[in-house]
């Protein structure tokens, strides 16, 4: 009968993340955030310049015109542009998070919550 001795060893070592990944998402993160802000202020420009030539087609009496700006323009123009600044608040606030877990990334915080029997103690 033979016996399988397993030998152990040594795990290796695994250095510290430097945080250069959550610097890079920051990073993406807020150029996705200036792209969205450029979107949603480009069609804020375009949503004006239609509303200004729906005004023109109403004094001219232009009904078909109007009709087209109010109803397929306009509101198209309004849902890109909330998109637009819809994706640039969460993707600034997603780059925000990134940095913020990236500086406090090694640092030993202190507990601020404890269980007791009575319910939560909070320190501040």
């Amino acid at each position: 009968m033979t016996q399988n001795i397993v030998k152990n060893k040594p795990s290796p070592t695994i250095k510290p993340s430097s945080g250069k990944a959550l610097l890079i998402g920051a990073i993406a993160s807020y150029t996705v955030a200036a792209t969205g802000l450029g979107i949603g202020f480009g069609f804020m420009l375009k949503g004006k310049s239609d509303f200004e030539a729906g005004e023109m087609a109403q004094s001219d009496h232009n009904k078909n015109d109007y009709n087209e700006i109010r109803d397929n323009k306009l509101p198209h123009d309004n849902a890109m542009m909330t998109l637009g600044y819809a994706i640039a608040g969460v993707s600034a606030t997603l780059g925000t998070v990134l940095l913020i877990v990236r500086a406090s990334k090694g640092k030993s915080q202190p507990e601020h919550v404890t269980f007791t029997p009575n319910g939560l103690l909070l320190r501040f």
